[in-house]
């Protein structure tokens, strides 16, 4: 049924997923003398000094991908609500898309500090993926108890 309450984290999970694109994922202030950069789940926007910027979308790409993924798959976890079994298992996949996601952003933040060779700040778009995961595991939990209360 679509209105228990593994239905609302589902549909938080999709919520944060999505918005995990629109946010920044690390950025380094305009303060610096390198000038700003920003790193989004799209892409990566780098403005020099100068005022000449670039924005690259590759490799960047494959985070927005794996999170418009995890926000389908939550989305067709909700619609499969009369196959708890099936919802479990799509449950269990979400949870590595989104672990790859958080993993492909750590990865790149790396990369980054590395080339720009500076620190920079962390973005909320890097902890939504973690609450989206958070949220996964409590709408597993429901739905493993529904499966439970059904078979008693």
């Amino acid at each position: 049924m679509l209105q228990r309450i593994q239905t609302v984290f589902l549909a938080l999970v999709a919520l944060a997923m999505l918005l995990t694109i629109f946010f920044p994922i690390w950025y380094i202030p305009a303060d610096s003398s390198q000038g700003t950069v920003v790193l989004f789940a799209l892409y990566l926007d780098y403005t020099a000094t100068d005022g000449a910027s670039t924005v690259t979308s590759f490799p960047f790409l494959w985070v927005a991908i794996l999170a418009i993924a995890s926000a389908t798959l939550a989305v067709t976890e909700i619609t499969r609500y009369k196959k708890r079994t099936l919802q479990m298992k799509l449950g269990s996949l979400n949870s590595l898309v989104m672990a790859g996601t958080m993993f492909l952003a750590v990865y790149f933040i790396r990369e980054l500090r590395l080339e720009f060779n500076q620190e920079g700040a962390i973005g909320i778009g890097l902890f939504l993926p973690g609450v989206g995961i958070i949220f996964n595991i409590l709408a597993n939990f429901f739905i493993r108890k529904d499966e439970k209360l059904v078979r008693s």
